[in-house]
């Protein structure tokens, strides 16, 4: 086996994120679901302008780990999935 050969079988999968920007690209979005990016967008935006994002990554067991980190990357906290969900909409981070 080539060195080649062996760095093919170490590649990681790409981020969920990825694999979903590739399979619905925004002008192929239901028109219901135009307003929902909208207002993630805005979301986003908004917890930007405190100096915060979320970082959505594959935990075990299927799960989806919520990290809260500063615009540098620096990880601030964890979020529960109930707790994410209630930050998306629109409520107050506490961190």
């Amino acid at each position: 086996m080539t060195a080649g050969a062996e760095d093919q079988g170490s590649e990681e999968t790409p981020p969920a994120r990825v694999r979903f920007a590739r399979s619905a690209p925004p002008d192929e979005l239901p028109p219901e679901l135009h307003e929902q990016v909208a207002a993630a967008a805005r979301r986003a935006r908004e917890l930007a302008s405190h100096g915060r994002e979320l970082h959505f990554t594959p935990g075990g067991s299927g799960r989806i780990v919520v990290e809260v980190r500063n615009l540098d990357g620096t990880v601030v906290g964890v979020l529960s999935g109930a707790e994410a969900l209630d930050v998306i909409s629109g409520g107050e981070l506490r961190l």
